[in-house]
């Protein structure tokens, strides 16, 4: 037997079933987490702010200020591509 074999009934079966399944585990285990709070929740020490400590964190505030920026440039960017294909 050379080369791949192609799978069918109950074996391809199988695999769809298990890939389904880690589909809707890998989904449920990792969620999306929103940009205003992405900051806190991958580089802070802190494991629950007070609402007024949140709004004026400077680290908080210096990501969002820097994602700012980064989507500002991204947006000139794709401006200046999008009128090179003109």
């Amino acid at each position: 037997m050379n080369g791949p074999q192609k799978m069918n009934g109950p074996q391809k079966s199988k695999i769809s079933t298990s890939r389904r399944l880690w589909n809707s585990f890998v989904k449920e285990l990792i969620a999306e987490v929103p940009d205003d709070i992405a900051c806190c929740e991958f580089n802070c020490r802190e494991m629950d702010c007070e609402q007024g400590k949140w709004e004026t964190c400077e680290n908080r505030l210096r990501y969002m200020a820097k994602l700012e920026e980064y989507r500002t440039k991204a947006a000139k960017r794709e401006r200046r591509n999008a009128e090179g294909r003109k």
